[in-house]
């Protein structure tokens, strides 16, 4: 089972081991030791008064989903910046308590399902992301009608057998197909295929699940 790095970081906290930028990219490099979901650790600036100035300090990263600009400013993806990654900074600032964010997001092309730790410290926040889920998506202009439609009936769980019969396409073509799908998306099998499918699902209901604070308590955005 792979390890939960918040309580950890959220250890760190309480014991004072956050009060450096040093000792914070200490901990980061530890954490990215740790057998656990996909995760990264920023450090940012928050003190300029624009929040799209907040400007990276530094990070340590296991997977690679926003990239390392300088500033929220410079990412091409702004939607994205304000809805998940400024609005929650910006709550923690306001209440000064570590948060943890529970999220579902489409970052550049792949969609996450993630949870996102906020912990202030002075005038520089430390997250944690640690994402459970973190697909490549495949838009309908990548795919053609057909692909598209097999796609969708994997996803809803659908055998060959039964997608022949629904399509009124031979087992065996449906089989072909499959396979053709599998190497365009990347699919290492049809299960994978079929989760794939499932993420295209989801980035057409990107949002935010209720915040918790990490204390115990609800935090609101």
């Amino acid at each position: 089972m792979r390890k939960n790095l918040i309580p950890v970081l959220l250890q760190e906290h309480a014991a004072g081991q956050l009060d450096s930028l040093e000792n914070i990219h200490r901990i980061g490099s530890k954490l990215a030791l740790e057998e656990s979901a996909h995760h990264n650790l920023w450090i940012t600036d928050t003190s300029p008064a624009d929040p799209l100035d907040f400007r990276s300090l530094g990070s340590v990263e296991t997977m690679d989903v926003r990239g390392s600009l300088a500033r929220l400013r410079d990412y091409p993806d702004q939607p994205f910046i304000r809805r998940d990654v400024i609005r929650p900074m910006l709550h923690v600032m306001a209440n000064r308590t570590p948060t943890v964010f529970h999220l579902k997001a489409t970052i550049q092309d792949h969609v996450a399902v993630y949870d996102k730790l906020i912990i202030q410290v002075g005038s520089y926040n430390v997250t944690l992301v640690q994402a459970y889920l973190v697909l490549r998506v495949f838009t309908e202009e990548q795919l053609a009608p057909r692909e598209e439609q097999l796609l969708d009936l994997l996803a809803s769980g659908y055998s060959a057998k039964e997608i022949g019969l629904l399509t009124k396409v031979s087992f065996r073509t449906v089989e072909t197909q499959i396979a053709q799908l599998r190497e365009k998306i990347g699919a290492r099998n049809t299960a994978h295929a079929a989760a794939i499918g499932t993420a295209r699902r989801l980035t057409r209901t990107n949002g935010e699940r209720p915040d918790r604070a990490a204390g115990g308590g609800r935090g609101g955005t």
